[in-house]
């Protein structure tokens, strides 16, 4: 499923394009009869020994049904899109593409201890379907809020209904491996959970997917929590899908237990994101007087529903309380960035989870949660190595050689920590000069320089660099 997208265009261009290009080829290769001694191998590269890195999973049993149920999400997004709401509610309640209809998904019961968290947290065994039915049906709190309507049709069955079934789905492979004999039907359902994750690789009309496999892929371009051109979150979860598989079908409980906790670990990540991201959106749009804030709200909520129980847990009051603020019935206020931030912050040791598996939200800053207040810029330092600064030290020279490589605009210059440069594309030849107001980090060390040097070679994507190839050596090293 995945790869499909790695070369669609108007996506991001980004590393990792031969390992995932060469890992569904030689999924397919049996297929068509022919072997990597037919094709041979291009100059200057290597196979790939392991491509299960890749997230190359092969279901054994058919699961377009339920793959095809992200086809219904996406037309659920073109018809509220557009307004109308009436059929949206045909396509929730009656489906359009797959026997799965969202509607009865919402309203499911089952055994899950996750699930029993939620129906317990919202005191509603049918939260989901509450919520997206109330949003389909409009009128309180909803009048004249149609964009939030929108986004909490969409979120809540692609984000809400999804991943709660997923989750479901791999409960019930477990309940199945544990009786006597372990039921025939464990396989099939471990794949029903990942058609449910993947979705068909198609895109909405608005360009999003409609699968939580596209909502992990968005968050990790927001949160530069990408590897080799794939989300992290990507990675570890096909790794996991495919060791389950494997543990499903030896009748090893175990063994599919630790990969059902590491799915659901990975599947709160792209949520608390989310939660971060438009909170953080929804308080820019507040301080701007911006109309986009109920929308940003809702967004907001939909993404800290999806792991309200799971905070909960670290606080369920404070939790409660965010849920209330970002209630559309409630008037948006600004605060809402540190109030997500410090939730998740609390959580994350509890979920197994750091904030290098989160990452940062481009333009935030980290905040210091016992005072509730934003970490001042030329404190914030933690997340960066010695090496980044100084290479951000380089950068501010004004010598022609070095290219722009941590900042991307002259109003971020001073933001040293805030990520950006995963996002920067660095040019040899394109200079940028500019005045720095920046602390004192004194003279790198010859470790710290070596550092930089593979920074470099690793941006530049070349062994040609003005400190490398000697046109300036260590000693013109900028201070």
């Amino acid at each position: 499923f995945p790869y499909t997208t790695l070369f669609r265009s108007g996506n991001p261009t980004l590393a990792g394009n031969y390992e995932a290009a060469y890992c569904v080829i030689d999924r397919t290769l049996e297929g068509f009869q022919i072997t990597w001694a037919d094709i041979g191998q291009y100059p200057g590269t290597s196979p790939i020994s392991d491509c299960s890195a890749y997230g190359a999973y092969t279901p054994v049993t058919n699961v377009d049904a339920q793959a095809k149920v992200t086809l219904d999400v996406c037309k659920l997004e073109t018809l509220v899109g557009a307004g109308n709401f009436a059929d949206a509610r045909t396509v929730y309640q009656e489906g359009q593409n797959s026997p799965h209809k969202l509607a009865d998904m919402a309203q499911a019961t089952s055994s899950s201890p996750m699930w029993q968290k939620y129906h317990a947290f919202h005191s509603d065994a049918k939260h989901m379907h509450t919520l997206i039915n109330s949003a389909l049906a409009g009128g309180g709190k909803w009048q004249g809020k149609d964009d939030a309507r929108a986004q909490v049709v969409k979120k809540g069955t692609r984000d809400l209904v999804l991943p709660m079934f997923i989750i479901h789905k791999l409960d019930s492979v477990l309940e199945g491996l544990a009786q006597t004999p372990p039921a025939a039907t464990a396989a099939g359902e471990w794949d029903e959970a990942y058609a449910f994750y993947t979705g068909l690789e198609l895109e909405c009309p608005s360009g999003k997917g409609g699968s939580p496999h596209d909502t992990a892929q968005d968050r990790a371009k927001d949160f530069s929590t990408i590897t080799f051109g794939r989300p992290n979150v990507h990675r570890h979860i096909g790794a996991a899908f495919k060791d389950g598989l494997a543990a499903t079908r030896a009748g090893d409980v175990e063994k599919a237990r630790t990969a059902r906790n590491e799915i659901v670990k990975q599947l709160v990540i792209p949520y608390l994101q989310g939660a971060i991201k438009y909170a953080h959106e929804l308080d820019n749009d507040i301080s701007s007087n911006n109309d986009d804030a109920v929308k940003h709200q809702a967004e907001a909520y939909v993404f800290l529903r999806a792991v309200a129980a799971q905070l909960a847990d670290s606080d369920a009051a404070a939790t409660t309380a965010l849920l209330t603020r970002l209630d559309v019935a409630t008037e948006p206020e600004e605060g809402n960035y540190i109030a997500t931030y410090c939730l998740v912050e609390k959580a994350l040791q509890p979920l197994g989870i750091t904030w290098e598996d989160v990452g940062r939200y481009a333009g935030t800053r980290r905040v210091n949660c016992a005072t509730g207040k934003l970490i001042e810029i030329e404190d914030d330092l933690e997340p960066c190595s010695t090496a980044r600064v100084t290479l951000f030290t380089a950068q501010c020279s004004t010598q022609a050689a070095m290219a722009p490589l941590l900042v991307d605009t002259e109003t971020n210059k001073d933001d040293l920590c805030g990520y950006k440069y995963d996002a920067v594309k660095c040019m040899h030849d394109h200079a940028m000069t500019f005045e720095c107001s920046l602390p004192s980090f004194g003279i790198p060390t010859e470790e710290e320089k070596e550092e930089v040097y593979s920074d470099r070679r690793h941006l530049l994507d070349t062994e040609s660099d003005p400190f490398i190839d000697g046109q300036l050596g260590l000693d013109d090293w900028p201070t």
